[in-house]
């Protein structure tokens, strides 16, 4: 194997491994029910589709547990615990060790029986970037979901 070829299967795997952290997915939450007999909230999460931050998945967090990853113009349905609950979407410390992100944090209220929307949109504030969780109307949802990309 010559010099050229042996750098590409090198590139290749590091670019591979420093991916594979950046993936959207869900996460396993002691706040996520799995029984759907039990009180449940339903809450969608949309990432915005904006070039910044798009080579990352961004993680959310609800009451400081990782709930969900998510990739641009993507969304997760989860079942929740109803209540009171801290979210924030990003890290001081970023997974994939790519980009620093500042924490931007809602208390948000799931009550039981009802159906959520949160998109998670970008923000800066001078050198500090965040994707700010905010409620959204069930109509600007569906249309999210008409060209978003599920994440189960």
């Amino acid at each position: 194997m010559n010099l050229n070829s042996r750098f590409l299967v090198a590139f290749v795997g590091m670019v591979a491994l420093s991916l594979s952290g950046c993936a959207s997915k869900i996460y396993t939450h002691p706040l996520r029910v799995m029984n759907l007999s039990e009180p449940t909230a339903d809450v969608y999460v949309f990432r915005e589709d904006v070039s910044q931050g798009s080579g990352v998945a961004t993680p959310v967090y609800l009451e400081e547990n990782k709930l969900v990853q998510l990739r641009r113009a993507t969304y997760a349905r989860v079942h929740l615990k109803p209540g009171t609950y801290e979210m924030k979407a990003g890290t001081e410390s970023y997974p994939c060790g790519l980009i620093c992100w500042t924490a931007c944090t809602k208390a948000v209220n799931f009550e039981e029986g009802k159906t959520y929307y949160v998109l998670l949109s970008f923000a800066s504030s001078g050198l500090k970037l965040c994707f700010k969780p905010d409620l959204i109307t069930e109509e600007k949802a569906k249309s999210l979901m008409a060209t978003y990309t599920a994440v189960d």
